[in-house]
């Protein structure tokens, strides 16, 4: 079904056919051009008009759990919120998807940036989650109901040692849960967010390298030890931590998105060569020619992955050809000044 299809069936047959409106929302292309965003059929408005309809009291959904999370994840990637808990509220109305615990903490994950009252609506579903088994938490329930429970500690203060408390409590369950699994890197990564929303720095790192030492793979605690480093001028460490994450991170879906990483890999090895240059460590001509290259690779990698548009691949950009021009144009008299 094409966009006009899967919306003309809504409306004559008054049944929503959420397979069918994933593969449509999939195809169509968000954020379109101001010139293109009045057209019915642009992807904006056509998913907007998709989830009016859908969304409508005589409409009914036919689908299972998982189609209906794969519609809310459409609109929530697409920074439709709103739309996203709508759908999940309306899914989770149905008494066979009542108990599903993944809509019931997408619902969690989306409410904190959605508006209206979806996050007040929130609590109820919280509180439906937590008397399903914990045997059917998968590795998004633990992950998403610690994100909304770190809200909930920003929206009520006066109660916050009470929801630290049950933070701790769902972060180790959740590495427990996850130990020797793939998802270990995410609960550990969990963890080390309860500490440093707990101002505990020290713990936060420690968490972090001690997840880093005991699973086979942890790209997403890699590349946040990578990032602490970067910002506090710890090049070396901070390369030694990213260069793990790139080679780990299988799976930019579920754990870190592959862009920023190289992002972050070419940044580091520019500070480094200021580094280098304040520090009287310049490399030699040809040397600083293949360093060149290999910032320009991460930086292909990350306009691959992010487009041309992404600020952060402008920005670098940007930064790659100061420190071209810099180079080329002075550095014999650098080296000149060195020696």
């Amino acid at each position: 079904m094409n966009l006009e299809e899967i919306m003309n069936d809504m409306k004559d047959n008054k049944i929503c056919r959420m397979e069918q409106m994933h593969e449509v929302l999939q195809n169509l292309c968000f954020h379109n051009s101001e010139e293109e965003e009045e057209s019915l059929y642009s992807g904006d408005q056509g998913a907007k008009k998709l989830a009016e309809l859908a969304l409508l009291e005589d409409v009914a959904f036919s689908g299972n759990s998982g189609a209906i999370h794969n519609v809310a994840v459409q609109y929530a990637r697409n920074n439709y919120f709103d739309l996203a808990c709508c759908i999940l509220q309306k899914g989770l109305a149905n008494k066979k998807d009542s108990m599903d615990p993944d809509l019931l903490a997408d619902y969690l994950e989306y409410s904190i940036n959605a508006m209206d009252n979806a996050f007040e609506k929130a609590e109820e579903y919280f509180e439906r989650l937590k008397r399903i088994n914990k045997k059917r938490w998968t590795w998004r329930v633990y992950d998403f109901s610690l994100d909304y429970l770190i809200k909930c500690m920003d929206v009520s203060p006066e109660s916050y040692e009470e929801i630290m408390e049950e933070c701790y409590a769902l972060a180790e369950g959740f590495k427990e849960s996850a130990e020797d699994t793939e998802y270990a890197d995410n609960a550990y990564s969990a963890l080390a967010d309860i500490h440093l929303k707990n101002g505990d720095k020290k713990r936060w790192e420690l968490t972090l390298k001690e997840a880093t030492e005991k699973v086979k793979k942890t790209p997403l605690c890699s590349l946040q030890l990578a990032d602490s480093y970067y910002k506090r001028g710890l090049y070396d460490e901070a390369l030694k931590y990213i260069k793990k994450c790139i080679s780990e991170n299988n799976n930019a879906e579920e754990n870190v998105n592959i862009g920023y990483p190289h992002i972050l890999f070419a940044l580091c090895m520019i500070s480094e060569f200021y580094s280098n240059i304040e520090n009287d460590k310049l490399d030699d001509k040809e040397n600083y020619k293949k360093r060149i290259k290999e910032i320009e690779k991460e930086y292909d990698q990350a306009k691959t992955s992010l487009g041309t548009r992404d600020g952060r691949v402008v920005t670098l950009q940007k930064r790659i050809e100061l420190l071209k021009k810099r180079m080329e144009d002075n550095y014999d008299d650098i080296k000149n000044y060195e020696e």
